[in-house]
């Protein structure tokens, strides 16, 4: 389990720039096909949209990122099962779901 968990939450880490990398591909269509097309929306709430959509890439690669790290850190440092609850439940939230449930299943014989 705790080979397993480490496993998917690096994967979680590596697809996160991957994912913000198409966010910031997607905003800058979004950009191009409003600018080509006659709509009603204005420089001004382009830009809001495109810029929310990179910030909100840019968050979400930094909390991956270091909740994957720390969880990581965690699994290798750990000696009971209780000390990965909390970071467990974090890396399912943030991370990696299949991950943070691995982190959790893990039993305590194997740390």
């Amino acid at each position: 389990m705790k080979i397993a968990s480490k496993v998917f939450i690096i994967i979680s880490m590596c697809m996160a720039p991957l994912s913000a990398l198409y966010l910031f591909f997607e905003s800058s269509i979004i950009g191009k096909v409003f600018d080509n097309a006659n709509v009603a929306y204005t420089q001004s709430s382009l830009a809001v949209i495109v810029a929310t959509l990179i910030i909100l890439a840019i968050v979400s690669l930094i909390v991956v990122e270091v909740v994957g790290g720390i969880a990581l850190k965690k699994l290798s440092v750990a000696k009971t099962k209780s000390e990965l609850l909390p970071i467990g439940i974090c890396t399912i939230i943030f991370c990696s779901l299949l991950g943070g449930i691995f982190m959790l299943c893990i039993p305590g014989t194997d740390l």
